[in-house]
């Protein structure tokens, strides 16, 4: 781990040469993103991990804030946009009670938060909440979809009844979670351009109020994204909040498929999706790396490039796939870049 002095150096080596005089500078308004300040200031909105890398005091790219400064003038081109490690997903000892990625229900029916696990070591607990997506190899089967007819809203969220058809032979009971899902995006493998499965996203828990003449009424405890007519239902999947460290022995290699939907290329605290999953021997709490490939080695001389481009720790696996949180990213790291299992887990 670099000492605060290293990394104040690397900054200083790879971004001095681009950054702006303070007088050309933008102050962030409300409601801007560095999508928008991409497409106003360099007339393309793609650009924006350039924006994110000349601008190093930004930590999170999907969270700047009014009157923060944004640097504009660009750096030369470069085959990688370099920028300070930063853990975010912090090693923490254990604590009593709880077990890692399962929750309790509380008085309201809604999530109680539980703790690391009480034995085993140190584990991985993520910082704030982390998407609950995955990649399937199949379309999940559906336990009900959700229908509401007695209702006229379009869209539910937090707090608010739905009402669920039933699928044939499914038998729910008054006090049973769910969760709720959307399965329709295929996913593509970036480098055979074969199918890999399907993006599922988890839309938030439900709690099982009624049930009657094959359809069910439920409340929304937990909502990540609205949930709409159409949505799946399936058996209740706990959010994952802490994993712990464990040793790969086996060598596991292969790419990334994709992140989340909204943004094309990652960086630190992004969940990836990496087309290796349990069958290949990976599981929660392993160390996946994304190595410097030879092409790349002679862009950034003033970087070194003997370790790797980005951490990333597993969260999640799936039969043919798994998510990871990038803990640590010098650069962005994008769909198809190839990752291997770390020799030492730290």
């Amino acid at each position: 781990m670099c000492s605060l002095r290293q990394v104040a150096a690397v900054a200083v080596i790879v971004l001095a040469a681009g950054l702006p005089a303070r007088g050309q500078e933008y102050r962030v308004q409300r409601g801007d993103t560095l999508w928008d300040l991409s497409g106003r200031f360099w007339n393309d909105p793609a650009t924006w991990p350039e924006l994110w890398a000349l601008n190093p005091h930004i930590r999170n790219p999907h969270w700047i804030f009014p009157g923060d400064p944004i640097y504009l003038r660009r750096p030369e081109p470069s085959a990688r946009l370099f920028r300070l490690p930063l853990e975010r997903l912090e090693p923490a000892g254990p604590a009593p009670g709880g077990t890692a990625g399962a929750r309790e229900t509380g008085q309201d029916g809604g999530p109680r938060r539980a703790g690391p696990p009480a034995a085993g070591g140190p584990v991985f607990r993520l910082a704030r909440h982390q998407s609950e997506d995955f990649v399937a190899s199949h379309p999940i089967p559906r336990l009900g979809t959700v229908r509401n007819r007695t209702q006229a809203k379009v869209a539910y969220a937090q707090g608010e009844d739905v009402e669920i058809e039933l699928a044939a032979g499914t038998s729910l009971a008054p006090g049973e979670r769910v969760t709720a899902f959307h399965d329709g995006e295929p996913v593509v493998h970036p480098v055979t351009g074969q199918p890999a499965g399907y993006y599922v996203r988890v839309l938030g828990h439900l709690v099982i109020r009624e049930v009657s003449g094959g359809r069910a009424v439920a409340r929304v405890v937990e909502s990540y994204d609205t949930i709409q007519n159409g949505a799946g239902v399936m058996p209740y999947r706990p959010p994952v909040e802490a994993v712990p460290v464990k040793t790969s022995s086996l060598g596991v290699e292969g790419v990334i498929l994709r992140g989340q939907p909204d943004r094309s290329v990652f960086g630190t605290e992004d969940v990836i999706f990496v087309d290796r999953g349990f069958l290949h021997g990976l599981e929660p709490g392993v160390v996946l790396e994304v190595p410097v490939e030879e092409g790349e080695r002679d862009a950034q001389g003033a970087v070194d490039l003997s370790r790797p481009i980005a951490r990333a720790v597993v969260v999640r696996v799936e039969d043919k796939a798994a998510a990871a949180v990038l803990m640590e990213a010098r650069a962005t790291v994008e769909p198809g870049d190839r990752f291997l299992t770390a020799a030492v887990s730290p």
